[in-house]
């Protein structure tokens, strides 16, 4: 059992079943460890999703590629086990990113959590979710291996306007 680790990772947000998975500390340990450093933990019921939900919405699909960028650059052998350290440093490196591509804010509706971080790093350890390019603007993204449709979620939101294209519904033509 690693009660410092586990301060670590109470202190940075995680879920109790993450930290009771990295530490082998029981329930009844985590909740009386926040309790002793005053941190709340996210409510929480159930198994942990899967990252195959959470690439269902576009939005997320992009934060979530973000971040791997990140991570695997960041962890040692993303393959083989989940890197905490690397999803910490990763997830603060995604943050950065995302607060700069927005003008310095954060756009708290589409941010991806730490705990989903973590999910998406678990699921690329398992081969449920895999890094894939994108054939036209050529960026890395994560994707689910079980959908057949690996859509680019930058290039599925682009929406190229024909500027010949003419039609009634756009506007209103005055005579």
């Amino acid at each position: 059992m690693d009660e410092s680790l586990a301060s670590v990772l109470a202190k940075a947000g995680f879920r109790s079943a993450i930290i009771r998975l990295h530490t082998g500390l029981t329930r009844k340990q985590v909740t009386s460890l926040r309790k002793k450093l005053g941190v709340c933990g996210p409510s929480e019921s159930g198994p942990l999703p899967n990252a195959e939900n959470l690439l269902v919405k576009r939005a997320v699909s992009l934060e979530a590629s973000l971040f791997m960028l990140a991570y695997l650059i960041t962890a040692e052998k993303p393959r083989e086990a989940v890197d905490i350290y690397a999803v910490m440093a990763a997830h603060t490196q995604y943050l950065d990113s995302h607060s700069a591509l927005r003008g310095g804010n954060l756009d708290l509706e589409n941010i991806l959590e730490l705990d989903d971080a973590w999910l998406i790093a678990r699921d690329y350890r398992s081969q449920e979710v895999t890094m894939r390019s994108c054939s036209n603007c050529h960026i890395e993204f994560v994707a689910s291996i079980n959908h057949r449709r690996h859509a680019c979620p930058l290039c599925e939101g682009v929406q190229v306007r024909d500027p010949f294209h003419c039609d009634v519904a756009d506007r209103t033509v005055s005579a």
